[in-house]
């Protein structure tokens, strides 16, 4: 079984394409999904509010905003092949614009 966690929020359209996604992937595939609603958390919050959605695999981030089928079919297979690790570009710093000072 697959285990992955979604981070959330309400009205995030976003969001709501990736748990559609998930439910539909879920129908033929041995996946477990815990969501995490980062509106009632201040740390997720601080951590994800400009990247949700956000997937997690075994505590490591393997998409962020788009996840459709496409993409979940790509990284289940990577899982399946023991392929699927953390990418440079999804553990980058803060944006300098929201660094503090």
């Amino acid at each position: 079984m697959w285990d992955l966690v979604l981070y959330h929020r309400p009205r995030c359209p976003l969001c709501s394409e990736a748990r559609f996604a998930l439910r539909e992937f879920g129908r033929t595939h041995d996946i477990r999904v815990k969501e995490m609603d980062i509106s009632q958390d201040e740390g997720l919050w601080d951590q994800y509010r400009y990247e949700i959605p956000v997937l997690e695999a075994g505590g490591v981030v393997i998409a962020r905003h788009h996840i459709g089928a496409k993409k979940l079919t790509a990284l289940h297979r990577r899982w399946r092949d023991g392929q699927l690790h953390a990418k440079p570009d999804l553990t980058r710093p803060a944006s300098p614009a929201f660094a503090p000072f």
